[in-house]
């Protein structure tokens, strides 16, 4: 064999090396997935990743982490489509990153808008279990993230989504807790029912800072400020405490029977400082302040006071 045919089938050997390389799911020391641009374009992530490009899809429990940032070509384009059951995604302080850009006007029934707004989601999850940590989802064209119910969101930043930053359906269950949402073009978070929802922050989104409109929440620690509807949309049987919500289009705090309110503040918005559903029986709330509220301190419903609550300076 002459010289020239042996280099050409060693160049096509490590080419076919490469490329069986690459579609070979990359593990850490530690067993974890890793996932990067490369990987996404190449596909082969997990069994059922069966197409190069975006969607990365994975198909198989266990643990992924990203190891660079992910960006989708397009507002239409999901980034990470989860459908096995009891996933984790590390973005170990990466990011998934789209065109959408969102900008607060302040104005109209929705005061956010994004441009140009579409059907990609930075994760999808449609199995349970879900688990997403540690990163920064930015520009996808409708949710940041999408889960379904005993799914967790932790130490996330979800900025200037077309619709929900942190989109949970109505399971139950899940747990949001220590991420930041804002400017999104709809809710910052939406919990579901049987939520735990705890030290977040939402701000300047379109519609609601925090839903979890469910019902039988546990809402704590958050903050809500500047928000296109109400700061802190519960329903019935939830626990509500030790929150702050400011300056936000509707009420700061709605609730619904049966619930407990207690320890917040609630300042500054443009509907009640705390209003309660009609319908569901009687609601407790307790150790609040509500100063300058346009639509009055609390109302609707049927709230009970169990008292040492400030209306504007006055003990209510």
């Amino acid at each position: 064999m002459g010289k020239h045919c042996e280099q050409r089938l060693i160049s096509l050997g490590w080419v076919c090396a490469l490329i069986l390389a690459l579609a070979v799911p990359a593990y850490a020391v530690d067993g974890v997935i890793e996932i990067n641009q490369a990987r996404a374009l190449a596909g082969g992530v997990t069994l059922g990743d069966t197409t190069p490009g975006f969607p990365v899809t994975i198909s198989q429990p266990g643990s992924y982490r990203l190891t660079g940032n992910l960006t989708v070509p397009n507002e239409n384009t999901t980034a990470i489509q989860i459908t096995a059951e009891n996933v984790t995604i590390d973005l170990n302080g990466f990011a998934i990153l789209g065109p959408t850009v969102c900008t607060y006007t302040g104005v109209g029934a929705i005061p956010v808008t994004c441009m140009p707004a579409g059907t990609g989601r930075g994760i999808d999850g449609t199995a349970a279990g879900l688990a997403v940590l540690n990163g920064t989802v930015r520009g996808m064209g409708a949710a940041g993230i999408f889960f379904q119910g005993g799914s967790r969101a932790e130490g996330v930043h979800v900025v200037s989504n077309g619709s929900s930053g942190i989109g949970g359906n109505y399971g139950s269950s899940n747990l949001i807790t220590h991420n930041i949402a804002e400017l999104n073009g709809e809710a910052g978070i939406q919990a579901g029912g049987g939520a735990t929802v705890s030290q977040n922050v939402a701000a300047y989104n379109g519609i609601r800072g925090i839903d979890a409109g469910g019902g039988e929440c546990t809402i704590i620690g958050n903050t809500a400020t500047l928000n296109g509807s109400e700061g802190i949309y519960s329903n019935n049987l939830s626990t509500i405490t030790n929150n702050t919500t400011v300056a936000n289009k509707g009420d700061g705090i709605f609730t619904g029977g049966g619930s407990l309110v207690q320890g917040n503040q609630s300042s500054a918005n443009g509907g009640r400082g705390l209003a309660f559903s009609f319908g569901g029986g009687a609601a407790g709330y307790t150790h609040n302040v509500f100063a300058s509220n346009t639509g009055g301190s609390v109302g609707g419903g049927a709230p009970v006071s169990l008292g040492q609550n400030l209306c504007n300076g006055v003990v209510c």
